[in-house]
């Protein structure tokens, strides 16, 4: 009974979603808008050139864009070569912030400098290890026509060769189809800061990271959860292949619990009907599998056919997000990390709120 329950609780959170990646469709915005791109870097010198190199190639019109790159108490050579671009490029400006005070989350703090600045109407993120490709803000501003007011987007992990690796990455394609789906029905679940628009308007209107400028993460999930509150509030999620921003997944399990405990200590914070839409979504994951572990522990002949319709169902929408993130050899994966996902969580979930 349980099993069928959590089956069927499985497979119409999947079918929500899956309508809501049909509603999220609607007409372009055809004007041009000013825009301004933030990007927060501590310590990014590896990567950061590679990153502000692949935004100067932007097709956008130049005098409608700008960059505004915030070093956040960096003590590489992370400002040094933000100053670069800045001497050599006029729409780069810089930002240093060498201290930020206690209690406050520095990331959230060195991109509130940089909205403070910015002179576009939309502001868009990322982060410095990403690289955005040439049409990237060309497809943001397509999608903000006059009721929407913010847009997120895929933002795929390229795997290493670590086992980690590829599951991390998989993982994202599954978050891409939550935030995807969920955008739909204009329910703010989640996004990634790597690929993530609004407008400054409505960030100003919603007290910009007053409320979660405490709270170590979420400058990007926790942000859209609160803007949503304020009128005027309308996601979309951008879908075309040349709108999805790239980064390195983790290489090792110490990173990504590093990572996956930072995620997770901000989950705390989420709207109580957030946190009971992913606790179903949880729940029902794991109840559905430890009743298909029961029945093939005391008889595999028992197991009914038909429990494997929702887990049929997840596979084929996880390579439809997959195809669009260019990633569809990951889902081979997709049983070890069903029970990586059930087990990471049923462990790292409660410790996140006691550290």
């Amino acid at each position: 009974g349980s099993g069928y329950i959590a089956a069927g609780t499985f497979t119409i959170i999947l079918i929500y979603l899956y309508i809501g990646m049909f509603k999220n469709r609607s007409r372009r915005n055809s004007k041009q808008l000013k825009v301004s791109v933030i990007v927060a870097a501590h310590n990014e010198e590896k990567v950061l050139a590679t990153c502000l190199d692949a935004l100067m190639n932007q097709n956008y019109p130049q005098h409608l864009l700008e960059f505004i790159i915030v070093d956040d108490r960096s003590t590489d050579a992370t400002l040094k070569i933000i100053q670069q671009f800045e001497a050599n490029y006029e729409m780069f400006k810089s930002i240093h912030v060498d201290s930020c005070s206690d209690g406050v989350s520095p990331k959230k703090y060195a991109l509130s400098k940089g909205i403070e600045k910015a002179e576009g109407e939309v502001i868009l993120t990322t982060d410095a290890d990403c690289i955005p490709p040439e049409s990237w803000v060309n497809h943001v501003v397509e999608q903000f026509n006059n009721e929407t007011s913010v847009v997120i987007g895929y933002a795929p992990l390229i795997p290493a060769n670590s086992f980690i690796s590829k599951l991390t990455a998989l993982d994202a394609v599954s978050n891409a189809f939550v935030a995807h789906g969920s955008s739909g029905w204009n329910f703010p679940l989640t996004c990634t800061g790597r690929n993530f628009a609004y407008r400054k308007s409505l960030f100003i209107k919603a007290g910009g990271f007053d409320k979660i400028e405490h709270i170590l993460t979420g400058d990007d999930d926790l942000l859209l959860m609160n803007i949503a509150n304020y009128s005027g509030f309308k996601m979309k999620f951008m879908t075309e292949m040349e709108s999805k921003v790239p980064s390195n997944a983790p290489r090792e399990i110490k990173q990504f619990l590093t990572q996956r405990n930072r995620h997770l200590s901000g989950a705390q914070y989420f709207p109580l009907f957030v946190q009971i839409w992913f606790s179903l979504f949880y729940l029902s994951r794991l109840l559905f599998a430890a009743s298909i572990i029961g029945i093939l522990i005391i008889d595999p002949k028992l197991l009914p056919a038909n429990f494997i319709i929702p887990y049929g169902l997840y596979v084929i929408f996880l390579l439809k997000e997959a195809w669009k993130m260019g990633q569809m050899k990951l889902v081979m994966w997709y049983p070890a990390w069903e029970i990586f996902y059930l087990l990471n969580q049923l462990v790292l979930t409660p410790l996140s709120f006691i550290t």
